[in-house]
């Protein structure tokens, strides 16, 4: 039998004073790899695994994974990690699924500072207009000194003191796949790059 193999690379660099460690713990950080099953365009199932298993992964009765995790030290990246997750499909026929990684921060603020390259700064938690392309401002009573940051409209987690929000992308919405934050009143912050290990795919 042919196994096939899927692999997802994911590159975890933490840089703060303290260490990944200490910035993890600050948020109540995890790394949850996971399996998804769509219809159509919706999840039919979602599978979390635990980051390090030595047993296999059954979805159903006749479809059975595997999840290996390599963790590596990054040259001269002391507070960096390199985490790359391969998955194996070791029975049966996978269609319509999906493979990924989830980070979830427990105690988030929704006052970090969040950013994605050429697309989200600060969240876009600002003012909005909504202008055609180009945006150019007609009325003269809005050419101000005092007038806020202000975009058109883009993907935002609010305007600012708004509370939770959220921010759906593809990795093609970013300049390079990474996003970014610093923990608001924290010196401390960090960063996720992806990159994949697959031939095919938007993040080529």
């Amino acid at each position: 039998m042919k196994k096939n193999q899927i692999g997802l690379s994911v590159l975890l660099c933490v840089i703060c004073l303290n260490g990944n460690a200490r910035l993890l713990k600050d948020v109540s950080g995890e790394i949850i790899p996971f399996i998804s099953k769509y219809s159509e365009t919706q999840i039919k199932e979602k599978i979390a695994l635990p980051l390090h298993s030595d047993n296999g992964i059954r979805m159903d009765d006749n479809v059975r994974w595997a999840l290996d995790v390599q963790e590596k030290a990054v040259p001269d990246e002391p507070d960096a990690t390199d985490y790359e997750l391969t998955w194996t499909l070791l029975e049966g026929e996978a269609k319509d699924v999906v493979v990924g990684v989830d980070f979830n921060f427990k105690n988030w603020s929704a006052e970090n500072y969040v950013f994605v390259p050429a697309i989200v700064y600060d969240g876009n938690r600002f003012e909005v207009k909504e202008i055609g392309y180009p945006p150019y401002w007609y009325d003269k009573s809005e050419w101000r000194k005092d007038m806020p940051t202000t975009t058109t409209v883009q993907p935002t987690l609010g305007k600012a003191g708004s509370g939770a929000g959220k921010i759906e992308l593809t990795t093609g919405n970013a300049s390079t796949p990474l996003m970014a934050f610093i923990l608001h009143k924290r010196d401390r912050r960090g960063w996720f790059r992806l990159r994949k290990g697959i031939g095919w795919g938007i993040m080529d």
